[in-house]
């Protein structure tokens, strides 16, 4: 008998067939999204340039598609935050916001380590969050904010499309709370 009466409930799960394939479309997408992204900014990295080649080798997209790129250790815990790319996929409609996880290949990140050392709770907005990762959310914000409101304004019928794994899941999650509650974007942005 599990004692987790929520795997129980029936409106937890998606029964609708139609809708259950989409989201199985959407995920098995940003899947091999991120690893693509990973592993050009891992693998392949070298200079600016090169990486960004890489990128968008990996993913089939055009150089004014490929909005920003931050790759780099901070000098201090502070002002560190994952790998980040923001690129416009005008095909989907989408602007997507991607946050890498812990970097331990071909060199592991120190910055990136910390963050998850980092494991205390933190308020965080009208909650609390890991500590490492509340940090991280506030450090990809200043990073990306400025861009993000221009591709909002310019393109206002795209959704925004926040996505991560393992550090960068958590950053994500904390990111689109702070676009959301504190009113970052344009009112009429829908973000996932």
């Amino acid at each position: 008998v599990l004692d987790d009466s929520w795997y129980d409930a029936s409106e937890v799960f998606i029964s609708e067939a139609e809708r259950r394939q989409g989201l199985a479309d959407i995920f098995g997408f940003y899947w091999h999204y991120l690893f693509n992204i990973s592993w050009a900014m891992v693998f392949k990295k070298k200079k600016d340039e090169e990486l960004k080649n890489s990128i968008m080798e990996a993913l089939s997209i055009t150089k004014e598609e490929l909005v920003l790129v931050h790759v780099k250790d901070a000098e201090n815990l502070a002002n560190h935050a994952p790998d980040t790319t923001l690129i416009v996929h005008h095909q989907r409609k989408e602007i997507v916001l991607t946050i890498c996880g812990t970097k331990i290949t071909p060199a592991p990140s120190l910055g990136d380590i910390m963050l998850d050392l980092h494991a205390d709770s933190t308020d965080f907005l009208l909650g609390r969050a890991h500590q490492g990762m509340a940090i991280a959310s506030e450090n990809v914000l200043k990073i990306v904010e400025e861009d993000l409101k221009i591709l909002t304004n310019k393109y206002p019928e795209y959704t925004v499309l926040v996505v991560g794994y393992s550090l960068g899941a958590g950053v994500s999650q904390l990111v689109s709370l702070a676009l959301l509650q504190e009113g970052r974007l344009p009112a009429s942005t829908q973000l996932y």
